[in-house]
């Protein structure tokens, strides 16, 4: 994750032509500038007293490369501790340990499945 996908994030989310659900939640944000690699910048138009709990909760957090956006339905990245293995519509979810999540000897379980309706 770079400081350009979080702009490219939050430039995504504010784009009427996006039609995000999350332009709502986020209308107080005025730009987003990349200050080096890793930084960014928020400006905001008025106060905002939540952002920050926002900003480290999904899915309103979730920040997109925006060479992955066109992938996101079929096979998602990120940096949590598990990572994306296998989808098949309305039956499972198949998720692995992240080999390179940052906090050491985490996640504990080596996946996560989830079905549906089971």
């Amino acid at each position: 994750m770079t400081a350009d996908d979080v702009k490219f994030t939050f430039d995504r989310i504010l784009d009427p032509a996006s039609a995000s659900p999350l332009a709502n939640t986020f209308r107080s944000i005025d730009h987003v500038d990349v200050l080096d690699p890793l930084t960014v910048r928020f400006s905001l138009k008025t106060r905002f007293a939540s952002f920050l709990r926002y900003m480290a909760t999904i899915p309103w957090g979730a920040i997109v490369a925006k060479e992955t956006v066109d992938q996101l339905d079929n096979a998602p990245i990120g940096t949590g501790p598990f990572a994306f293995q296998e989808h098949q519509r309305d039956q499972f979810v198949q998720l692995k340990k992240h080999p390179t999540y940052y906090e050491a000897g985490l996640p504990y379980l080596d996946g996560v499945s989830h079905r549906v309706g089971w």
